[in-house]
């Protein structure tokens, strides 16, 4: 798919997330948001991405999510990159990533999760995320894959709402939380984080 406008970026994500998960896109124009628009997240943990998404080296301005829920989250302009799916050459700007859960919250620009490959991508917008155990990254909130030649500027903020011991915040420039590789890599954004 070949993606030139708001609404083929929004018919893409519809596309993907009604079962395609090996589509593929291609940004040929720089893409800008309403900011009136909560945006859903490509892919989830039952319908991970893992096609091929090449920013083309665009940018998408206004990228705007906003999810309160009692289930796990997992949120970014892609909530759930599985393994082989691959995001590249695309800027996110002037972005805010809002989450709150009574469970787990997974959130960061580029994505949510991460167990594919992220490269040669940015983040200047805000990302923040409240619940049980929060994973925030300006990035990427959880990566098992890989990241490389990535950055962030925005501000990035998690919070913990739990008692326990078992339940915290992980929070990062890049990636809240990592259990793959990252490389190449550099934050510039402020970096908070809340837990009793």
């Amino acid at each position: 798919y070949k993606i030139a406008t708001a609404e083929e970026l929004y018919e893409f994500a519809n596309i993907v997330n009604e079962r395609n998960n090996t589509a593929c896109a291609v940004l040929t124009a720089d893409i800008t948001l309403s900011s009136d628009t909560n945006w859903t997240p490509i892919g989830n943990y039952s319908n991970q991405y893992k096609g091929t998404f090449d920013g083309g080296g665009h940018t998408i301005t206004g990228l705007s999510v906003d999810i309160q829920s009692d289930n796990t989250i997992y949120a970014g302009l892609f909530g759930y990159i599985g393994e082989g799916g691959t995001i590249k050459n695309v800027g996110l700007e002037d972005s805010k990533i809002t989450c709150s859960s009574s469970g787990y919250i997974h959130v960061g620009g580029v994505c949510g999760f991460n167990g594919g490959t992220i490269e040669n991508c940015y983040n200047t917008g805000d990302v923040s995320g409240t619940g049980t155990s929060s994973y925030g990254g300006g990035v990427c909130g959880f990566n098992t894959g890989t990241i490389e030649n990535c950055h962030n500027a925005g501000e990035v903020s998690g919070t913990s709402t739990s008692t326990s011991s078992y339940d915290t915040v992980f929070a990062g420039g890049v990636c809240g939380y990592n259990a793959g590789t990252i490389q190449n890599c550099h934050n510039t954004g402020k970096v908070s984080g809340t837990s009793t």
